[in-house]
C-alpha cells in the first residue's frame, strides 16, 4: 500500500558526531526536539531554494527589462540626436547581455 504525503515514517540517519552535538545544541537553544530541529531545518533548505529560484527570475526580468528599456533609449536618442544617439547605441550594443 502506498503512504500518503502526510504519513510520518521513520528514518535511520548516519552523521559523524560533531554534526549530533551541533545538532542539540541548536535544537536546546530553539526549545526544539532533535526531530524538530533536523525536520526544521530541513524544511528550510527546501524554502531556501525554492525562495533563490523566485529571486533568481525576479533578478533576470529587471535585467532584461532594464537592458531592452536602455536600447529603446538608445534608438530614441539616436533618432531624435544622430551622433549621440550612434555612441549611445554603440554602447548597448557593447554591454547586452
Amino acid at each position: 500500500m502506498a503512504r500518503k504525503s502526510n504519513d510520518t515514517v521513520q528514518l535511520n540517519l548516519r552523521f559523524s558526531e560533531e554534526l549530533r552535538r551541533r545538532l542539540e545544541r541548536e535544537a536546546a537553544r530553539s526549545g526544539r526536539s532533535m526531530n524538530a530541529e533536523i525536520i526544521h531545518r530541513v524544511e528550510e533548505t527546501f524554502r531556501q531554494a525554492e525562495h533563490d529560484a523566485w529571486l533568481l527570475k525576479e533578478v533576470e526580468l529587471v535585467a532584461k527589462t532594464a537592458a531592452t528599456t536602455t536600447f529603446e533609449l538608445a534608438a530614441k536618442t539616436a533618432a531624435a540626436h544622430p551622433t549621440i544617439g550612434t555612441l549611445a547605441q554603440r554602447w548597448v550594443r557593447g554591454h547586452k547581455t
